[in-house]
């Protein structure tokens, strides 16, 4: 797959070298003694979004959900409403790609690096 530049797209993405990411998981395995999986990233990212929705936008937060764009730890927060009768839906998504063995963001050709 490294040799043939597969790409594929995902939901999820977490980047071990990122700062915030290294802070999460020596806070996680301090507490638990274990390092945080999938679920603990998702629940951080989905409470710390939804949370900070609240905080800023109060109870009626769900009409500004087309507005906040966020990247957390291995989730993205992008949501757009299909038509005014329906919820919304979130398109965030990472673009991957396998480069010397390792799984890594790709490069967006239209948004930029790692957009």
């Amino acid at each position: 797959l490294s040799n043939m530049q597969f790409h594929y797209p995902s939901s999820t993405y977490v980047d071990y070298d990122n700062v915030q990411v290294k802070n999460f998981i020596h806070s996680y395995a301090s507490h638990y003694i274990s390092d945080p999986g999938t679920f603990a990233f998702e629940g951080y990212d989905v409470g710390f979004y939804y949370l900070n929705m609240l905080r800023t936008y109060g109870t009626n937060f769900q009409n500004k959900l087309g507005d906040s764009r966020q990247k957390g730890l291995q989730t993205g927060f992008d949501f757009y409403q299909v038509s005014a009768e329906s919820g919304f839906e979130n398109k965030a998504v990472f673009m991957l790609m396998y480069q010397n063995y390792k799984l890594v963001k790709a490069e967006n050709p239209v948004l930029g690096k790692n957009e």
